[in-house]
C-alpha cells in the first residue's frame, strides 16, 4: 500500500507537553491520543478518564500503537501516572460511556481490512449470548480495542 500523507492542516493549539524528566507527573485534563481516524483526525481522551479505567484497560491503552499526531502524545507519554510509573491509590471506579467504540471485527468486504466498530450501547442491546461472544474477542485494530477493554460493564470485566 502507498504511504498515506498526514493531514496538511497545522495544529491550532500548541502541542501538549510531555512529562518532565524529573519524574512521574500528570494533569488529569491533559489529552492523550487514543487513535487517529482514517481521515487523519485525532480521537483523544483525558488522563483523568484514563485513570478511571480498569488496570486491564489502562494497560491496553497505555501499550497501544496509536500512530503519530502533531498535537497529541500517546497515553504512555501524556499520562505516565495512569500508565503505571508510580503506585496508585487503589480507588478504581468502573464506568463506561454508551458512545465508547470497540472493535467488533475486521471487515474485508471493502477490499482490505477495515475496522468494523460498534458502541457499548449497541452491545448492551444484544442478547446475553451475543454479548458473551463479542466480549470473548481479544483483537485490537486501527487503535480500536476489544469490547472487554472498552465496555467492561457490559462484558462484566473486573475492575481490579
Amino acid at each position: 500500500d502507498p504511504p498515506v500523507d498526514p493531514p496538511v492542516d497545522p495544529p491550532v493549539d500548541p502541542p501538549v507537553s510531555s512529562p518532565t524528566a524529573s519524574g512521574c507527573q500528570e494533569d488529569e485534563s491533559t489529552r492523550y491520543l487514543l487513535r487517529v481516524k482514517m481521515n487523519g483526525k485525532p480521537v483523544t481522551r483525558t488522563c483523568g478518564s484514563l485513570s478511571q479505567k480498569s488496570p486491564f484497560q489502562r494497560e491496553q491503552i497505555c501499550t497501544a500503537e496509536v500512530g503519530d499526531h502533531a498535537r497529541f502524545d500517546p497515553a504512555r507519554i501524556a499520562c505516565p501516572v495512569s500508565c503505571g510509573c508510580e503506585s496508585e491509590s487503589g480507588n478504581n471506579v468502573c464506568s463506561q460511556d454508551d458512545n465508547d467504540k470497540f472493535l467488533l471485527k475486521k471487515n474485508y468486504a471493502t477490499g482490505g481490512p477495515v475496522a468494523l466498530v460498534k458502541t457499548c450501547a449497541w452491545l448492551d442491546s444484544r442478547t446475553a449470548t451475543r454479548r458473551a461472544n463479542v466480549c470473548q474477542f481479544t483483537a485490537s485494530f486501527e487503535g480500536y480495542l476489544p469490547a472487554s477493554a472498552v465496555c467492561f460493564n457490559s462484558c462484566n470485566t473486573p475492575c481490579d
